[in-house]
């Protein structure tokens, strides 16, 4: 993320009035981030993979305040990981709820989306959070015209 991206997301963050992005636009960034979440919790990983650009990166900062950034294979890796260890996907119990809080465009064409989320586990018994923070998001239209995250940094609260 460059520092430029940084501070417009910090700006989204301060702000008490929601910046001003075409309904329709905002309405697809939302349901992007809305599926990737639900495909976390129920769709094949190629589903989920394909929402992401092949340049895709995450940042993923602890509440310790330690942070470690994974490229697209590593994120890849993670989702197998944590599928295979039962925290996540189809009969895994885990639901991600993500909601989109604000969004603007950049002149480039790509947007920068902050949303909440909140992981859950033991849904169908003794629901309990687990996680929850922050989503800062950089998306951008790929050939087909649907928005793909290019780098995502997750916060946790």
């Amino acid at each position: 993320m460059t520092k430029s991206t940084a501070c417009q997301l910090s700006k989204l963050e301060r702000e008490s009035d929601p910046v001003q992005v075409d309904p329709l636009v905002l309405n697809q960034i939302g349901a992007v981030l809305v599926r990737i979440s639900y495909l976390a919790d129920y769709g094949t990983l190629d589903e989920y993979l394909a929402n992401l650009t092949a340049d895709a990166r995450w940042t993923i900062t602890s509440l310790d305040g330690t942070s470690h950034t994974d490229e697209r294979a590593a994120i890849e890796a993670g989702i197998r990981r944590r599928r295979a260890q039962g925290l996540q996907g189809p009969g895994s119990g885990a639901r991600h709820v993500v909601t989109t809080v604000q969004a603007v465009l950049n002149e480039d064409g790509t947007a920068l989306a902050l949303s909440y989320f909140t992981m859950f586990h033991h849904i169908t018994s003794d629901p309990r959070i687990v996680s929850m923070g922050r989503y800062h998001d950089l998306l951008r239209r790929n050939q087909d015209g649907d928005w793909q995250i290019i780098s995502r940094t997750v916060t946790r609260d």
